[in-house]
């Protein structure tokens, strides 16, 4: 053994103590490399239970407006997954709740990025420009689009739970459109909500052309079909355009063929119909037939039969006078006087078919 002097003594404790020192820091280092900085792993480890008892929590705030409380555990959610759609969600509408309208649209978008086809974001933006529209830019457009996507979301699940049907269309379906198609009418674009509205028919336009596809016609034999087409004549007549001319033309078709097979079907049973709702019937049959005739112009021999059909239901009408039902509310002077008002108007589309008929031959 070698006598250490004081000063050798000191200098080896001080060795031992830094080497100490640095193998702790080497071991801290790799620790901290080779457990949580590898690719593909978390820096702080997600435990689901945890996940799934912050959620719970910050849905009961959301619902006790406690909005606060429940940002601050959707913060803590998303620290544990950075990628939880119900955690953007429910940040969305804390945000939302806190009067942060530009703050819970992102939160809905990021939520929309992780996954399309869930319903959940796609409804609280569409809630979202409902309401607060006002605050937000663009809100319409925006909101145009949204309803779109939820009709295309709502359309795939009605097809997977319809029984064979070739065109499902679900009550949940036909209040989306509606509210599109009111979105698209105060944006001022009458071509896309008459074709929302052929849709909720079963109606498509391709080239120009208007067409009911072979698997759909039983989908235009629904009670509300005489309102929707009504509602597309009325809405092409008062935007106009070529570009509605074919929705146009299909709708006063379609139109007069209901309209014809009901008066059909009321002369067929004289007891059950008052006169005045046969001879309403007939009448706009006849303006139909008319409508027709101005919208086929330059088609002599289709404006030819248009203008044949007022005059025969002009004598259709002299020939049935006196044989239609007239019990009902309304027999006696009123029901009367209505009757001669709808036999004048048809009176005079009878005049000026024939005038049409004299220039066409």
């Amino acid at each position: 053994v070698y006598p250490v002097s004081p000063f050798q003594r000191h200098l080896l404790h001080k060795v031992s103590g830094c080497f100490f020192r640095g193998c702790c820091a080497i071991s801290r280092s790799s620790r901290r490399i080779f457990r949580h900085d590898r690719p593909g792993r978390e820096t702080v480890p997600a435990t689901m239970s945890s996940v799934k008892a912050n959620l719970k929590a910050a849905r009961q705030a959301i619902g006790e407006k406690d909005f606060k409380e429940a940002l601050k555990l959707c913060k803590a959610v998303i620290k544990e997954d950075a990628r939880n759609y119900h955690a953007f969600v429910f940040v969305g509408l804390a945000t939302e709740g806190t009067e942060s309208y530009d703050k819970a649209e992102q939160a809905y978008r990021k939520a929309i990025e992780f996954n399309e086809s869930e319903v959940l974001a796609w409804q609280g933006l569409a809630s979202l420009y409902e309401q607060h529209g006002a605050q937000l830019s663009d809100s319409a457009a925006k909101l145009s689009d949204v309803y779109r996507r939820l009709l295309g979301i709502q359309q795939t699940q009605d097809a997977a739970a319809s029984t064979g049907s070739p065109f499902p269309r679900s009550e949940k379906w036909m209040k989306l459109s509606e509210k599109l198609i009111n979105v698209l009418l105060t944006r001022g674009e009458t071509l896309a909500a008459v074709e929302q509205l052929g849709s909720a028919a079963g109606v498509e336009c391709n080239q120009g052309a208007v067409t009911v596809p072979n698997d759909r016609t039983t989908a235009l034999a629904s009670a509300d079909l005489l309102a929707t087409l009504q509602r597309i004549r009325d809405l092409c007549c008062d935007a106009g355009g070529p570009s509605l001319a074919p929705w146009h033309l299909f709708a006063v078709e379609r139109l007069r063929d209901q309209l014809a097979a009901a008066a059909a079907a009321s002369a067929a049973a004289p007891t059950e119909p008052t006169a005045a709702s046969w001879h309403a019937t007939l009448v706009r049959v006849a303006e139909c037939d008319d409508e027709l005739a101005l919208l086929l112009d330059g088609r002599r021999d289709a404006q030819r039969r248009a203008c044949e059909r007022v005059l025969r239901a002009w004598f259709d009408s002299a020939r049935a006078d006196g044989s239609v039902g007239s019990s009902g509310s309304e027999a006696g002077a009123e029901g009367k006087e209505k009757e001669q008002g709808l036999e004048s108007r048809l009176e005079a589309l009878a005049l000026r078919a024939m005038e049409r008929l004299c220039f066409l031959w």
